[in-house]
This record gives structure tokens, C-alpha cells and sequence, in this order.
């Protein structure tokens, strides 16, 4: 198998419009040793399909429903920029596993034995689809999940979900999950405005063989927010909700109704927990991660 290492071979000021004309990064053949630089908007998910199968993977079954998580090796990466700051320097000291897709209806309904909501309009119906939950909604998912496997699953840590989304160890400068371009890596407002097709992993996945990690729905984490000014880099940066679901947490990913600049693998937002009144309709679905033994 090939194993790519990337570094950076030169560096300009970034914006999403110029990166493509503007970097360039150099690619280093591990099994020949061979070196060759090559244009960032051609480095993309393509480049590494050969990798996939060599990540380690793990099934669960949960009442007929399957579901695929993959390893994430711990490593450091500079969190939130495309240079090498080491202010912004994070180190994750632990391997985790993280599920390829985000939870979907089928799984939900799987886990809850709850059905949907009877108002829905038909083209909202589609076990492939994600589920949207609110953070109570989904911290009570998980602990169904937990109680039904024995396991401990939970929502990411805001680190732990850019570390993936940018590949782990395997980690590239692309702005979005596996790819530069973003109609390879993202359902956005530019191709799916009309929300015609939701369904999961029908995009290319990034290095890890995680999906959807740009565009299509917003991603829960369990951090609430903090100003990206006095974030607490360096090890294992964590800022966990102590209960209070009235507080704002930190989402990532974007959605199918989001500007390409909001679906880079950088970018956040800041999202109020939604009342229960939005039961369904947060906009937001939910990511599993399993710390690893």
C-alpha cells in the first residue's frame, strides 16, 4: 500500500479563493522515496482511496442496524489555520474510533424504538438520511446506545472532530474533508439547495474513510463554545458542558444549505441548543466517537 506524507513546501496568505492558485505542497512517496510537488487543487480525495482499506475498522450491530466506525491514531495538527502556528499547536494523546457517517434515521430508530414525527412531509422520510437532534436529544441517543452495547460512545470534542475531518495522521492541506474540490467532498447550497438527496456517504470520503465531514448537516460537538482567541491549545483542549443545555455549543461541518467557506475542514460556528420545540428540526445531527481501550 502507498502511504502519502504531505508538507508544506510554500505558504501564502490564505483565503478559500486563492489557496488553489497560490500553495503548493510537496508529496513524498514513502515506498520509493521519490519526492514530487504538486498544485493544491490537485491534491484531493482521489489521492488517497489507497489508504482506506488500511484503516482499522469496527462494526456494531444494534437491534438488525449496522453501523462502521474507524480508527483515528492520535498525532498533533494545528487546529483552525492552514499554517504551522505553534500557538494553535494541538496534540491528541489518546487513538479514538469515529463513526464513518453521522447517526441516521434507521439507527435512531434502532436505538430509541421511537418513531419520527408524524407531520413530516414524505420526502423527509429515508432511513439513510441523518437524524437532527438537539444536544439533550442526542446525549439521550447515546446513552441508549451505551446501555443497549455495553460500549461508551459520546459526542466528539471540538479537537478531536477537525483532527479527523482533516485526516488524522494521514492528514492533508485540502480546505474540505479529503478534497480541494468542493462537489467531491460536500453536499452544499451550490449542488443539493433544493435538499433532494440527504442520504449519507453518497460523497467521497476523506483519508480515514469518514463521510460527510463537510456539507450536508451540522456536527455536534461536546465542547461549548469559546472564543478561538483564548482557546487552550496544546494537550487534549476540551471545554465540556457541565449540564447547562442553555449555553452554546460548538458545531462543525456545515450542512447542505451552507456556503463552501463554511464546509472547510477550519471553519466553526457557535449554535444555541434549540428549544424542544425544534424536536427534528435542529439542523444539527450527531457524530459517534469511542474513546479506544
Amino acid at each position: 500500500m502507498k502511504k502519502l506524507i504531505l508538507t508544506i513546501a510554500a505558504l501564502a496568505a490564505f483565503s478559500v479563493s486563492q489557496a488553489q492558485e497560490t500553495q503548493k505542497y510537496m508529496v513524498v512517496n514513502m515506498t520509493s522515496g521519490i519526492q514530487k510537488t504538486i498544485p493544491l487543487d490537485e491534491v484531493t480525495n482521489v489521492e488517497f482511496q489507497d489508504l482506506a482499506p488500511a484503516i482499522t475498522k469496527k462494526t456494531f450491530e444494534v437491534n438488525g442496524v449496522k453501523f462502521v466506525m474507524r480508527k483515528v491514531e492520535k498525532g498533533s495538527f494545528y487546529m483552525q489555520t492552514m499554517e504551522e502556528d505553534a500557538s494553535k499547536k494541538v496534540t491528541l494523546t489518546k487513538d479514538f474510533w469515529m463513526a464513518e457517517t453521522v447517526v441516521t434515521q434507521e439507527l435512531y430508530k434502532a436505538v430509541t424504538g421511537e418513531s419520527l414525527p408524524s407531520n413530516w412531509q414524505p420526502w423527509m422520510f429515508n432511513d439513510r438520511y441523518p437524524i437532527e437532534l438537539t444536544v439533550p436529544q442526542a446525549n439521550a441517543f447515546i446513552s441508549k446506545l451505551n446501555e443497549l452495547t455495553g460500549k461508551k460512545f459520546r459526542l466528539p470534542t471540538e479537537a478531536e472532530w477537525e483532527y479527523a475531518a482533516r485526516g488524522g495522521k494521514y492528514h492533508t492541506p485540502t480546505l474540505y474533508a479529503g478534497s480541494n474540490e468542493i462537489f467531491r467532498a460536500a453536499w452544499t447550497k451550490d449542488n443539493n439547495e433544493l435538499a433532494d438527496n440527504l442520504i449519507v456517504a453518497l460523497k467521497g470520503p476523506n483519508q480515514l474513510n469518514l463521510y460527510d465531514m463537510s456539507g450536508l448537516i451540522w456536527e455536534w460537538t461536546s465542547d461549548v463554545s469559546w472564543d478561538f482567541d483564548v482557546l487552550p491549545y496544546g494537550t487534549d483542549p476540551a471545554n465540556p458542558n457541565t449540564g447547562d443545555y442553555e449555553k452554546t455549543f460548538v458545531v462543525r461541518g456545515g450542512r447542505y444549505t451552507s456556503p463552501a467557506e463554511e464546509c472547510t475542514v477550519f471553519s466553526r460556528k457557535n449554535q444555541q441548543n434549540p428549544p424542544s420545540s425544534y424536536n427534528f428540526d435542529t439542523q444539527t445531527g450527531v457524530r459517534l466517537v469511542l474513546t479506544a481501550e
